[in-house]
């Protein structure tokens, strides 16, 4: 096999390899699970320092880019049925703890096509993610996440363009979006909330 075609193999197996390589974070590809985020690609850096989340990971949606991306394109009745009960677990300072202000996060996320989570998750760590849409579906979101300090303004700006280059390839592809309604057949729909304890 060819260096060419070996190197065209591991970018169809890693499809989030250029994203971690060009922004020096983690990139992350997840799904909206009830009101989890089930993350199902993680491709890390080659740096010591980096955001780590194995692939099977499930996560708050509330609080995370991931998560808040999802949320944003989920019918607005299901949104109080996809959050906790108020207040939300405060996992930080910046964590936003009421469905009021989550609607709002929300909103804002519509209109700017993409996610932030500042601190929200986890001290120290910054999230960006955006939508992959399909047609008018939201099937997943794909992010990058690091060290607070390395995701300045312009920096973000840089990641987001990353993200909506990958976003815009993956989408196009036609047996990515088969995987994706495959993987879907088997999540909970939103406003499914796991039984205590689970």
């Amino acid at each position: 096999m060819g260096g060419a075609d070996l190197g065209d193999r591991r970018r169809r197996l890693t499809p989030l390899r250029p994203v971690a390589d060009k922004t020096g974070q983690t990139a992350n590809l997840g799904v909206l699970d009830g009101a989890q985020v089930l993350h199902i690609c993680v491709t890390e850096p080659d740096r010591p320092l980096r955001f780590m989340a194995p692939p099977g990971t499930r996560d708050h949606a509330y609080c995370t880019g991931l998560g808040k991306v999802l949320l944003a394109h989920v019918e607005p009745g299901l949104l109080a049925a996809s959050t906790p009960d108020e207040p939300f677990p405060a996992l930080t300072d910046q964590t936003i703890v009421t469905l009021d202000g989550l609607a709002e996060e929300l909103r804002v996320t519509r209109e700017r096509g993409y996610a932030l989570d500042d601190n929200e998750r986890s001290a120290g760590l910054r999230c960006v993610a955006v939508p992959l849409l399909i047609g008018d579906e939201c099937l997943a979101a794909i992010s990058v996440s690091g060290p607070s300090g390395e995701f300045t303004e312009k920096q973000y700006e840089e990641y987001v363009g990353e993200l909506q280059a990958a976003a815009a390839g993956l989408t196009a592809d036609p047996d990515f979006d088969a995987a994706l309604r495959i993987v879907h057949r088997s999540l909970r729909p939103a406003g499914f909330l796991p039984a205590a304890g689970t």
